[in-house]
């Protein structure tokens, strides 16, 4: 995949099937694909990756003595079966600790309920590839200390049957 981006970045995805709830669950980038890369090295002094996604804590971190601006890009991929009622793909990330010991904060509208929408799930037998999450992230000392990680859910539950299903994930973060 050609980004045309010629900053180092990291690419991580899920492929892995995910059946999304009205509840908040964390998303585990434990896929492989030709397109994961990590460019940006390791500190010269320490040793330490300046970025990367921890698989033990499922959780992205950073090591830079100072703080610095990402741009953070998500990309899911949902089907869905036997919808009867509307609902919306919701995301939001989580920086563990990031308040206080105990109290998490929560990107984008930290301040206006902490989370996202990214668009209406429907009935499509095949993949709905829905419109890409883009932001900044400006990476100071919570989320140096504490990294953060990405949960996803649905804005409501769906009645009877109805299943939503994220087949795949990326993260690219430059």
């Amino acid at each position: 995949m050609d980004t045309g981006i010629t900053e180092p970045r990291i690419r991580v995805n899920r492929s892995a099937a995910l059946v999304l709830s009205n509840a908040w669950q964390d998303i585990d980038f434990n896929g492989t694909s030709a397109q994961n890369a990590n460019t940006f090295g390791k500190d010269t002094i320490s040793g330490k990756p300046m970025v990367w996604y921890d698989q033990s804590t499922k959780l992205f971190r950073f090591y830079n003595l100072y703080d610095k601006n990402y741009i953070f890009r998500m990309d899911p991929a949902t089907t869905a079966t036997l919808l009867t009622t509307r609902a919306t793909l919701q995301y939001r990330l989580v920086v563990p600790n990031g308040v206080s010991a105990g109290v998490d904060f929560y990107i984008p509208f930290s301040d206006d309920g902490g989370y996202g929408d990214i668009s209406e799930v429907t009935i499509i037998s095949t993949t709905m590839l829905h419109k890409s999450v883009i932001l900044p992230i400006f990476v100071e000392n919570k989320i140096k200390t504490n990294g953060f990680k990405v949960q996803m859910k649905l804005s409501n539950s769906l009645i009877t049957l109805g299943v939503c299903t994220l087949n795949s994930v990326s993260v690219l973060i430059y």
